[in-house]
Order: C-alpha cells, then sequence, then structure tokens
C-alpha cells in the first residue's frame, strides 16, 4: 500500500535492520555482489517492453499480409495458456498479501492482489468452456473486471488500510459468482458473438468495448505504477507497471482480431508475457527472501558469537563477584563472632568494679556520712546513681548483642504464654503506675521465647513510661498471609512523625534522662528482634494522641 516501506530489487533494501540489542540500526545497504545476478531488475524490464512492442506490431503485421486469413484452432494450448495465468496470478496474489504484512512488495499490494485474483479466476474459468457465448464473455468479464480493479491504485491509500483484510475475499467471492451464473445461464449476459455479412462469427461491440475498456483501464494503472516507481524506485512497482502495460495492450489488440488468426493469438502471447512478468515477481521474492535470510542467519552466528562471548565474561565477571562476597561474608560473619566476644566479655569484665564502686561508695557513705560535708553526700550519691545507670546501660548492651547469637533457634512460640510472661516481669511497674493492659487472642508463631517475651515487655513497658495519664495499652492483631501482624496500642504521649525512624536507632533519645529514665537501647532490641524473625516493624502516631507500634512475624503453620 502506499506510503509502506518498499524493498528494492535492484539494489538492495531501503529498510534498516535492527540490531542484535533491539535498537535500530540506520539504513544499510546490501552489497551488490550479495544480491543474485537476476534481481538487478530494470535494465531486463524495459528490454521485455521493447520486445512486447515488436510482438504486438509483428503480429498485427503478419495478420494483415503474410497470414491474413489463417486461423490455428487448438483448445489444449489455448486452456493451458490460460490456467496457467490464472494459477500464477492466484500464487502472486497470496504472495502480496504475505509481504503485505511484513510491509514489503508493492506499493498497492491490497489493490494488486485483489485485481490478480479475478482476473485469474475468470481466466482459469474461460479456460474451461468451448467457443461460444461464455468463452468470449468470460474472457471479456476478466479484461475489464481487472482494468477496473488494477485502476483503484489511483485511490487513496487510507481506503486500501480499510478494506485490505476483506477486500480479497470480496473480489473472489463477486469474481466466482459472475463466472458460475456465466457459465450456467449465458442467456443472461451481453452477446459477445455475431455473424457478419459473410456468415462468420465475429466479436460483437460488446466484446469490443469490454476489452479495450479494460485496456484503457490498465494502462491508466501502469501509468500510475510508473509514477511511483520513479518516486520510490521500487523494482516491485516496476514489475506490475509492466504487467498491467502488457494486459493493456492485449486488450487494445481485441479489436483489430478474430478467433483463432494470428492477431488473436498475438495478443494471447501478450497476455502470457504478462503473467510470466507476475511469475517473475515471484521468483524474485523468493531469491530475495533466500538472500535476506542468509544474510540474517551470518548476523545471528555472529551476534551468537559476541553473545557468547559476553556471556562468558560476565560469567567470569559473577563468578569472582560470587567469591568476594563469599570471602566478605566469611570475614563479616568472624568479624560479628568477635564483636558478640568482645561485648559479652567487656560486659561481664565491667560488671565487677561497678558493683564494687557502688558498694564501697554506699559503705563510705553509711560509716563516715556524719564526718563529710553535704556537698560530699552529695558527691557520693552522684556516684552510686552513675555506677548504677552504668551497669543498667552495660546490662542493656548484653542483651543487645546476644539477640542475633546463635543457639537461640526459631520454633513454634504460643504469643499468648509470652505476653503473660512479660506482664509477670513487669508487675511491679504495673501496679506503681495503675497501668491497664489488655490483650486479644494471639496465635502462635514461629519466634524465640525469651525474645519475643521481651519484645513485648519493652514495647509495653515504654507505653507505660511514656504517659502522662493513667495508662491504658491493648495488645492485637490481625491476619495478613503467612504472616500475623501485631500491635500494642497505648495513649501516650505520642511521637512526631520526623521521629519515627531515629526511635529505633541505638542510643537515639528524644527526651532528656531527668525527663524519662532509660538507656535509649530498648526499641533498637525490638527492631533488632523483629527482623531477626524475619518482620518488620513501624508505627503510628500523633502527639498528644498515644501511639501504635505494629510489627509482623511469620506464623506457625504446623
Amino acid at each position: 500500500m502506499s506510503g509502506q516501506n518498499p524493498i528494492r530489487l535492484d539494489g538492495g533494501s531501503t529498510k534498516g535492520r535492527v540490531g542484535v540489542n533491539g535498537d535500530a540500526e540506520s539504513v544499510v545497504h546490501d552489497h551488490p555482489s550479495q544480491i543474485p545476478p537476476s534481481m538487478h531488475t530494470s535494465g531486463s524490464l524495459w528490454i521485455i517492453i521493447a520486445c512486447s512492442l515488436g510482438i504486438h506490431v509483428l503480429c498485427l503485421v503478419l495478420g494483415n499480409s503474410l497470414l491474413a486469413g489463417e486461423k490455428w484452432e487448438n483448445y489444449p494450448v489455448h486452456a493451458s495458456v490460460e490456467m496457467a495465468g490464472g494459477l500464477i496470478a492466484f500464487f502472486v496474489a497470496m504472495l502480496l498479501l504475505s509481504l503485505d504484512h511484513r510491509r514489503a512488495g508493492t506499493s498497492y499490494n491490497t489493490w494488486i492482489s485483489g485485481a490478480l485474483v479475478g482476473m485469474g479466476l475468470l481466466d482459469g474459468l474461460h479456460a474451461l468452456v468451448l467457443v461460444g457465448q461464455p468463452f468470449v464473455w468470460l474472457h471479456s468479464a476478466a479484461t475489464f473486471f481487472g482494468g477496473v480493479l488494477f485502476s483503484m491504485v489511483w485511490l487513496p491509500s487510507r481506503w486500501a488500510e480499510q478494506v485490505s483484510r476483506w477486500w480479497v475475499w470480496g473480489v473472489f467471492s463477486i469474481a466466482m459468482l459472475l463466472g458460475m451464473v456465466s457459465m450456467v445461464a449465458p442467456d443472461l449476459t451481453p452477446p459477445m458473438l455475431v455473424l457478419n455479412a459473410g456468415g462468420e462469427r465475429v466479436f460483437s461491440s460488446w466484446a469490443i468495448a469490454l476489452n479495450v475498456g479494460g485496456g484503457v483501464l490498465l494502462v491508466v494503472a501502469a501509468v500510475r505504477l510508473l509514477i511511483t516507481y520513479f518516486r520510490t524506485r521500487n523494482s516491485d512497482d516496476l514489475l506490475f507497471f509492466l504487467h498491467c502495460l502488457l494486459f493493456g495492450s492485449a486488450a487494445i489488440m481485441f479489436q483489430q482480431s478474430q478467433l483463432w488468426d494470428i492477431t488473436w493469438w498475438g495478443w494471447h502471447v501478450l497476455r502470457l508475457m504478462a503473467y510470466a512478468v507476475a511469475l517473475w515477481f515471484l521468483v524474485l521474492t523468493i531469491l530475495r527472501e533466500q538472500t535476506e535470510l542468509t544474510q540474517m542467519s551470518a548476523d545471528l552466528k555472529v551476534a551468537n558469537r559476541s553473545l557468547e562471548v559476553r556471556v562468558a565474561e560476565r560469567t567470569e565477571e559473577l563468578t569472582a563477584l560470587s567469591n568476594s562476597l563469599q570471602q566478605s561474608n566469611v570475614t563479616l560473619e568472624t568479624s560479628n563472632k568477635e564483636l558478640e566476644q568482645f561485648a559479652y566479655v567487656a560486659s561481664h569484665d565491667l560488671q565487677e568494679p561497678l558493683r564494687k564502686m557502688s558498694s564501697f561508695s554506699s559503705l563510705l557513705l553509711e560509716e563516715c556520712g556524719d564526718d563529710l560535708s553535704d556537698d560530699g553526700r552529695e558527691y557520693i550519691g552522684v556516684i552510686i546513681d552513675g555506677a548504677a545507670r552504668l551497669k543498667a546501660l552495660v546490662t542493656d548492651l548484653l542483651s543487645f548483642s546476644r539477640i542475633n547469637r546463635r543457639g537461640d533457634e526459631l520454633t513454634s512460640t504460643n504469643a499468648n504464654e509470652c505476653f503473660d510472661a512479660a506482664i509477670y516481669n513487669l508487675q511491679l511497674r504495673l501496679t506503681e503506675s495503675k497501668a491497664e493492659v489488655t490483650c486479644d487472642a494471639l496465635p502462635s508463631v514461629v519466634a524465640n521465647v525469651s525474645q519475643l517475651t521481651m519484645l513485648f515487655q519493652n514495647l509495653i513497658e515504654n507505653a507505660i513510661k511514656y504517659c502522662d495519664r493513667k495508662p491504658r495499652v491493648h495488645v492485637g492483631g490481625r491476619d495478613v498471609g503467612e504472616e500475623f501482624e501485631f500491635y500494642v496500642r497505648d495513649n501516650g504521649i505520642g511521637i512526631e512523625a520526623k521521629y519515627f525512624d531515629r526511635i529505633f536507632a541505638i542510643f537515639k533519645r528524644l527526651h532528656s534522662r531527668h525527663e524519662y529514665g532509660g538507656t535509649g537501647i530498648g526499641l533498637a532490641n525490638c527492631k533488632r528482634i523483629v527482623e531477626r524473625f524475619g518482620g518488620k516493624i513501624w508505627l503510628e502516631s500523633k502527639p498528644n494522641e498515644g501511639s501504635k507500634f505494629y510489627f509482623t512475624i511469620k506464623k506457625d503453620t504446623t
């Protein structure tokens, strides 16, 4: 159809090839040596045109001189010529439709394939009947029908796009119906043969008008195809220019001929040449596609080799990276073990000096308190308080370092029992604060008993600590597929959204030690415990409206 990218037969493809990475490359013209010699068609076509005109003139001269009055009545030869032409027309029409799906072929694939099917079908039916009314009528109808269909190349290209899906089948149906009616009821068709003054059957004015009219339309179509060729340099358009020109010439010769005379056989030769040109198109297309497939196969082999090299290089890189990561993991695991051991030893070794500092400071205050000034007693109190806070910090650090320690296996854990254990540990704190703590029924999850208890205990203790009214805490949750989403809701002082991430970091406090006690490790412990269980922790909160801490743990499905 008009406007599509043509494929040239006389110098290569005008389409760009697509690179192995999927990116459109610039237009690549095949080297002439890669194109079969038969595909350089332009010069050959002009030679065929000259020969066809010579045959035309020769038949006219012989028919009116040396061979005037001579006739050769041979049905087998005539039927073979017409049937061969019809079959070629069908094959070429199907090829054009196939090429149209690949945006190749002529600039008018839809119109030309329809015209070939209509002419080919009627010519095939014409070959099956003997001389008489249907014989001439089917030939004349094929010529006129083909002329009308070929001349549609002058129509806007968008029309072809709108009818392309059903056009050829519509033409086939109409031509078949016309042919069948003509053979079954020939009296319904215009008279094609009449008797002249000498008593011979000659072509009627209807027959001459249909043939000459069809011939003129074919020449008009040929003009359009020639104009398009000079614009696109698509040799497929030039081939069908020649096809239409030969058919048009043969149709115009019809009025100068009689049944079976030399002129009559002359325009049959021209029609056979026209179908031969269409057959040539079929052969050239096959050769062209073989050449393109060969080139594509060669390009694919090159691309495969390149891809194999790249895959080998990338595999090598990934192997090296994997080895490096394994080494890094080993190093990191060793470092973690050393750090855990260091934290344990350091925490353990600090316990005794801190205990002595606290004990001896208390003894000093008890035995010598009356001899000390007020400042001295205050200083000793600071030492005792500092030792207590440092002991609490060391204890919390030791707990933090032990969360990921090996040996604490994750097993089926009853969350209700862990909640009860946490409440038991916080009993004194709950009594002092008069807090109300409630809980929904909780499922069994894949966790560690002591750490899940610690998680509940830290979150409930935080809810009680950061509350300026009677604390009310509720623990609940919901099923979210493979996990259970817990929540701990309180009525405390709340937290601003900008601090949501900060509160889970170790030693990050939002309030001074004088306002709220603690070491700043509690929520960091909660985050580390939840992540060890394979879940995540987050919160929703607004200042003075309380907080709601969420965390997920995988459900026990055993």
